[in-house]
């Protein structure tokens, strides 16, 4: 209920399904009502989780959930718009890493209504192929901290902690920018070894790359 010309409703009573009335009198005493105006989450092509929010990417739009409400979704405000179709969407400390058909943004920040944003790199990430893994899985520096893997039109990119972007291999690779790919973190005889199968849309044919860490 809201109170005599109030825009803000408030729990007024709660009581069992099996009651068959409610005579409503008084003015409300309860809490403010948490979810008024808010929506489901949307469906979407990647879904994340991170800072007890949901992020959903949709089309070339992120959305992302209420604090702690993973489910339910603020549909004026909760969105960022991006350009074309969202192909990355991964997060390590300190932000996130966005692509669209431009290249790979940086989102900086703990609060997506508060994000500052940058472009962190030109080439146009495969889209799907993103993952994030422990640094020293990735044969980097930074131990257990979260990094980000992806490829993208000039090879093998990582993300660090802050935004900084590392080509692996830009002068060896070379890839169309509508292809798609799933990437996977695999060790054997202890090596590390991160392998992307990529395909064209289409009945073009399927093909993978791969790139080895420093040995376990």
């Amino acid at each position: 209920l809201s109170p005599p010309d109030g825009d803000a409703l408030y729990l007024s009573e709660e009581f069992t399904s099996f009651m068959p009335q409610h005579v409503l009198g008084g003015y409300p005493l309860g809490a403010p009502c948490q979810t008024l105006h808010l929506q489901p989450m949307p469906g979407g092509h990647l879904v994340r989780a991170w800072g007890g929010r949901m992020f959903v990417a949709r089309g070339d739009t992120l959305w992302y959930s209420e604090p702690l409400l993973p489910h339910l979704v603020a549909p004026r405000r909760g969105f960022i718009p991006f350009v074309g179709r969202i192909r990355l969407l991964e997060f390590v400390d300190g932000g996130a890493f966005v692509g669209d058909e431009r290249g790979v943004w940086w989102l900086g920040g703990s609060d997506p209504t508060q994000y500052t944003t940058q472009l962190a790199s030109e080439a146009v990430p495969v889209a799907m192929s993103g993952i994030t893994a422990a640094a020293h899985e990735l044969g980097v520096a930074g131990g257990t901290s979260k990094t980000a893997l992806w490829l993208s039109s000039h090879g093998y990119m990582l993300g660090a902690p802050g935004g900084q972007v590392t080509a692996l291999n830009a002068d060896r690779i070379r890839l169309a920018p509508e292809i798609s790919g799933r990437t996977a973190l695999i060790t054997r005889d202890g090596t590390t070894q991160v392998i992307t199968l990529t395909a064209a849309p289409g009945p073009a044919s399927v093909f993978g790359l791969a790139i080895d860490t420093q040995p376990q």
